[in-house]
């Protein structure tokens, strides 16, 4: 068994594995490389022929009918609140257990967030109490598609209809995953995906913006054109929220071999949940048997008790090895100094995953060695807790 490096051995990887890698196909051997001469050629750098077949392209794959790319998806988040009405003083359910940017967004129209647990073995908002949340000033709920996984569209549409509410989804780690063979973007009034560098489809920064509604997505192309209907003289008040050329082109790029992607990051995930599920102290998100996931992220919880250590000595042993990892997403939102009028509020489940949880490095470029030197360093660790409890102590 290899001495562990928190223990004096030497690191298991030299060079620090990488987080994450985003996948892109050869640029030299690609038709993109025209495009982008074409670019750079005519000087449209804006506005262009690419934005459009971009957002064509995604819609065919989604098999939605509206899609509008964006700058980022904190922005396709806030005009997806002003598309739907929703104003200063309206309550938005919405979890704790997400990215900043999910609540943001709802503070920047003015709105209140009221913050809903987070379902113990999905992680996404908890729906079984979610109606004793909603009160006549309630006028939408934003849940979160969290790590690939998806919320309980079915129930949330129910709730949202019975009680006239509007239904975003945060979908930002959710490009490709389904639930019973439909694309997540595909559910509530609209869906916002992100496309920054962690996630599945990449631009570099952006969002998509996905409804169901012709009206709904022409509010949305007219916010992010400032709310210019193209005369100048401004109907709404907007913001610049358009894609550049140069991105979208990098989307078609990252589109043109999502498949590819997804499958090498199901492979990977699953092998890392095959092995993971035989170390004590050790539990992984639950994927619901009718969906498939992104594998956005991989995350374990660690449960001090029957592990042995807490997550942050854990993490401080898998560092030392060269194994990077994030505590996603700890502090949750409600425990933030930005958001401290919430800090006295208890969501027991959402406190608990937030501070045990690790997220493992995930991309497409891990290899099988990868992870069962990963894995087995995790056992490692499990295994020598006494020792290296002695040696934090020893450290500090």
């Amino acid at each position: 068994m290899k001495q562990l490096a928190i223990l004096g051995g030497k690191p298991a990887f030299s060079s620090q594995l990488k987080f994450i890698k985003p996948m892109f196909p050869t640029y030299s051997e690609s038709k993109y490389e025209s495009y982008f001469n074409e670019v750079f050629k005519t000087g449209m750098l804006s506005k262009g022929r690419f934005l459009e077949k971009y957002e064509s392209e995604v819609s065919s794959y989604l098999g939605a009918p509206y899609v509008t790319a964006v700058s980022s998806r904190t922005i396709g988040l806030i005009l997806a609140l002003e598309a739907l009405g929703i104003k200063s003083g309206d309550e938005v359910l919405v979890p704790s257990f997400t990215f900043c940017a999910t609540v943001h967004a709802i503070k920047k129209v003015g709105a209140i967030p009221v913050f809903v647990d987070c379902n113990s073995e999905t992680f996404t908002i908890e729906t079984n109490n979610i109606e004793k949340y909603i009160t006549p000033k309630t006028k939408a709920i934003i849940a979160v598609h969290i790590f690939g996984v998806g919320a309980e569209v079915y129930e949330l549409e129910r709730v949202s209809k019975t009680h006239n509410l509007k239904l975003i989804y945060d979908a930002a780690h959710a490009f490709g995953s389904t639930i019973d063979k439909t694309h997540l973007g595909n559910f509530g009034d609209i869906s916002v995906y992100s496309t920054s560098p962690t996630k599945t489809l990449v631009t570099g920064e952006g969002g998509i913006v996905v409804s169901k509604n012709k009206e709904i997505d022409s509010k949305i192309r007219l916010l992010r054109e400032y709310g210019n209907p193209g005369d100048y003289n401004c109907t709404e008040i907007g913001v610049n929220a358009r894609l550049s050329e140069l991105a979208a082109i990098t989307g078609l790029m990252s589109l043109s071999i999502i498949d590819k992607n997804l499958s090498e990051r199901k492979k990977i995930g699953n092998y890392y949940r095959q092995l993971l599920s035989e170390i004590e102290g050790v539990s992984l998100q639950k994927i619901p048997d009718n969906q498939i996931s992104t594998y956005k992220d991989l995350c374990i919880v660690v449960h001090a008790r029957s592990f042995g250590l807490d997550r942050d000595t854990v993490v401080q042993s898998l560092n030392r090895e060269g194994i990077p990892t994030r505590n996603y997403f700890s502090p949750p939102i409600h425990k933030m100094d930005c958001y401290s009028e919430y800090n006295d509020l208890v969501l027991e489940n959402t406190e608990n995953i937030s501070k045990n949880i690790i997220c493992l490095p995930m991309h497409p470029f891990l290899t099988y060695a990868d992870i069962e030197m990963i894995v087995n360093i995790l056992r490692n660790i499990h295994i020598n807790a006494e020792e290296i409890k002695k040696r934090v102590i020893q450290d500090a």
